[in-house]
């Protein structure tokens, strides 16, 4: 419904991974409190913010599932032989030793870097607590990685127990994550996609190793090369940029504990460029120059005032600009334009705040502070006819919260809402 009904020029490329959050408020039960930004469901994520490829990322999880249950049943080519082990011969045991330091090299080079990125990225908010499991990450990586290299030279029967094992942990993870967030949370996902391949591929515990040594070594170390090169672009394109975010947003943080704000917003103007859509530092990137601007109409400086006023403005225009915004930035913008009719005497703002209020209803239209934020705007401007359809809306959304009380009018709100109805009724 979300893809199909409310935004129909997506339903072949989906919303987008940012755009599940802002849809749902379309989509959703008027009477859901929630505002979430996953399905919490693998599938249904996959297929509304990816469209096609969704479907396409669904039907191969089915299908490696469905290649290891085969496995595990000796279905296919690699289990219908026989349970015995192969007997190698002086040369093939040299080459399986050589393998398996190989496999072992690699799995220590891949927990380096996976680890070591995590622990980069991290530095900054990892406590005692979280270094441990970091630890107990890594030290379970390599174990695992080692143990699936002495199982290596394992006979077929004890090498389908470990498919047998893969399979149902892939099972266990394809099924919890239909009630969920496995596949959708960044600290989680690439075990989960690791364990799913893991458990597919082709498990060949010993292999003809006279084949092996017949086949091109650059058909083996090409996809490897390949998979490397790409991993390093991935690496670089992504975790640089957001190791750098973040090493700018603690700095930020510690020049406002030391009563530095101006160091702290160009530390925060740097995170920003680097990653425009993070909504908190837009946040205290907008707030610091609001607050700088107060400072400045206390020293009787308006044009200071209002270039940061227009700073903050110009900071809240670029995300607005963006088809995924959220409605929090229309709401920062109506707060921004407010405060600035307020500062610089200009009243005309007032219009302004009210479009963004009504923008932000439009990506969120069940929000009933929005509804009694936009009622009060348009009384302010004499629009009372608007002002009490914006409060009757209010009204409703309140009554439909009643299993939520927190999220019901209190009295002060109602009552003001009902005399202001009242007023509107009476003819001038």
């Amino acid at each position: 419904r979300l893809v199909g009904e409310h935004l129909p020029a997506s339903a072949w490329l989906g919303i987008g991974p940012a755009g599940f959050s802002s849809g749902y408020l379309h989509a959703k039960n008027p009477l859901s409190p929630e505002e979430v930004t996953s399905a919490h469901n693998v599938f249904v994520d996959f297929i509304t913010t990816l469209g096609v490829g969704g479907w396409a990322w669904s039907i191969l999880l089915l299908l490696w599932l469905w290649q290891a249950g085969r496995s595990v049943a000796g279905v296919s080519t690699a289990q219908a032989v026989a349970d015995e082990p192969v007997q190698p011969g002086p040369d093939s045991a040299e080459d399986e030793a050589q393998v398996r330091r190989q496999c072992l090299l690699l799995a220590a080079i891949l927990g380096g870097v996976i680890f070591g990125t995590q622990r980069v990225v991290e530095s900054q908010k990892m406590w005692i607590d979280t270094a441990i499991l970091w630890l107990i990450g890594l030290v379970g990586f390599i174990g695992v990685s080692v143990g699936l290299v002495i199982w290596r030279g394992a006979s077929r029967r004890d090498a389908r127990w470990l498919g047998a094992g893969l399979w149902v942990g892939a099972a266990a993870v394809l099924t919890h994550s239909q009630i969920e967030m496995a596949f959708y949370q960044p600290a989680s996902s690439g075990l989960v996609w690791a364990m799913m391949a893991l458990a597919a591929g082709p498990f060949c515990p010993a292999g003809d190793t006279r084949a092996d040594a017949a086949r091109p070594r650059w058909r083996i170390y090409l996809p490897a090369g390949a998979i490397a090169c790409a991993g390093l672009v991935l690496l670089v394109l992504n975790v640089k940029p957001l190791t750098a975010h973040q090493q700018s947003l603690a700095r930020a943080a510690q020049a406002i504990q030391e009563g530095f704000p101006i160091r702290a917003l160009e530390e925060l103007d740097r995170a920003g460029a680097v990653m425009p859509s993070d909504l908190r530092a837009m946040r205290w990137r907008v707030l610091l120059r609001l607050e700088w601007a107060a400072a400045a109409m206390q020293q009787r400086d308006p044009s200071t005032a209002r270039r940061r006023i227009e700073e903050a403005l110009a900071i809240l225009e670029q995300a607005r600009s963006s088809p995924s915004a959220p409605p929090a930035a229309d709401r920062l913008y109506a707060s921004v334009q407010e405060q600035a009719a307020q500062w610089l005497h200009e009243p005309d703002r007032l219009s302004l705040a009210v479009e963004a209020i009504q923008r932000a209803i439009r990506r969120s239209p069940y929000s009933l502070a929005d509804h009694l934020r936009l009622g009060d705007g348009l009384w302010e401007l004499g629009r009372r006819d608007e002002a009490a359809a914006a409060y009757r809306r209010a009204l409703e959304l309140s009554e439909q919260n009643y299993l939520d009380p927190a999220r019901q009018l209190n009295e002060v709100d109602r009552q003001r809402i009902l005399d202001r109805l009242n007023a509107a009724s009476t003819p001038q």
